[in-house]
């Protein structure tokens, strides 16, 4: 009897020891797999991520495309160059704009371009942005490309006011975008702080100026995916967090105007205009690039040039808009900043008394 139940336990003990090796089996296989799966997907994002010189050097070297400053804000560091997270390669001037080197002793009539960062060029390269084009099918005039990425409407008007007295533009353009109005009344945007202005008795009241330095490890000037792939070096990571940021973007330009709630008689973007118009001699046309009606009628009322994009392809959103991926969700595709540069040439040269011969998109 005894022997039998030692016979039972030893079987029991077989078969317990087989049970977990089947587990460690079964463990080591299901190890196995994930790894290949993983390793399958590192070689599918690595293939269409960019080098990883190019995602690291967003801090330091040339990828820091943005640097504090007391007035603005923020502005373009100059002579940077590097890859983007956009997955292009942008460049700024020596003056810190996206723009080839200023000649300011032109004799061309000379156009200073303001606005965010569809003038700026945000996701197309450095041949594909308004001012580029612009240069390159108008060449008879020089048009300053100041456009900034994240810049409101105050922003474009105390950066207008710097850049008067060296540049001494002919015309000039404002293209607003639409969570301008939202963003004028904010003093952070994205958590960079900013300068904002509130209306008091009729006129403008600037606020928060100096700028307060913003925390860099609370602002957005390394983006999520490159934190993510610096600490880990895995491309399927840092295209998860890309993915994440892309949701972050759509939400946040899809509720334009929502977490910003502009209280009534507060919102100072059509004083800003009116000021920026009297400060460029009343030679200054602006170019929404979402419907406004308000504006539309502010300016039919104060005789501000008015160009509506709301009604192109370059319309925002529009035909000729990226629709998904961070982060270009929102902004013009190259054929976009075409479609806008041939419209804003195409109604700044007759302000110029010069002919236009550019053909616009519908």
């Amino acid at each position: 009897m005894t022997d039998n139940k030692d016979t039972e336990n030893e079987k029991q003990d077989v078969q317990a020891k087989g049970r977990i090796w089947q587990k460690l089996a079964l463990a080591f296989v299901t190890l196995a797999i994930i790894a290949c799966l993983f390793f399958v997907a590192e070689a599918i994002c690595k293939k269409d991520a960019p080098e990883p010189e190019d995602i690291l050097a967003w801090t330091g070297g040339g990828g820091d495309y943005f640097m504090y400053d007391p007035t603005l804000g923020w502005r373009g560091t100059p002579s940077v160059s590097g890859m983007h997270r956009s997955k292009v390669v942008i460049s700024h001037n020596a003056m810190g704009f996206r723009d080839t080197a200023w000649d300011l002793n032109t004799t061309k009539k000379r156009v200073l371009l303001l606005g965010v960062s569809n003038m700026w060029g945000y996701g197309v390269k450095d041949d594909e942005y308004p001012a580029a084009v612009l240069n390159r099918i108008n060449p008879e005039v020089r048009w300053f490309n100041a456009g900034m990425n994240g810049y409101g409407t105050d922003q474009a008007y105390l950066c207008f006011k710097k850049l008067r007295p060296l540049i001494n533009p002919d015309w000039t353009v404002l293209v607003v975008c639409g969570n301008d109005r939202s963003e004028n009344t904010a003093k952070r945007v994205r958590t960079y702080n900013k300068p904002y202005f509130v209306v008091e008795n009729g006129d403008l009241v600037p606020k928060n100026m100096p700028v307060p330095r913003s925390d860099k490890t609370d602002g957005p000037l390394t983006p999520l995916s490159v934190r993510v792939f610096r600490k880990t070096r895995s491309y399927v990571l840092y295209t998860i967090a890309t993915r994440i940021e892309a949701r972050w973007n759509r939400e946040a330009v899809e509720t334009l105007g929502k977490k910003h709630q502009v209280a009534k008689n507060s919102d100072p973007t059509h004083l800003l205009i009116r000021k920026l118009f009297d400060a460029a001699d009343k030679r200054l046309l602006v170019v929404p690039i979402a419907s406004d009606a308000k504006l539309a009628e502010f300016c039919k009322k104060e005789k501000i040039p008015f160009l509506d994009l709301s009604k192109t392809p370059a319309s925002q959103p529009g035909s000729h808009v990226y629709r998904s991926g961070f982060p270009k969700y929102g902004h013009w595709t190259p054929e976009g900043n075409r479609v806008a540069a041939e419209h804003i040439g195409r109604a700044v040269l007759p302000l110029l008394n010069l002919e236009s011969t550019t053909t616009v998109s519908r």
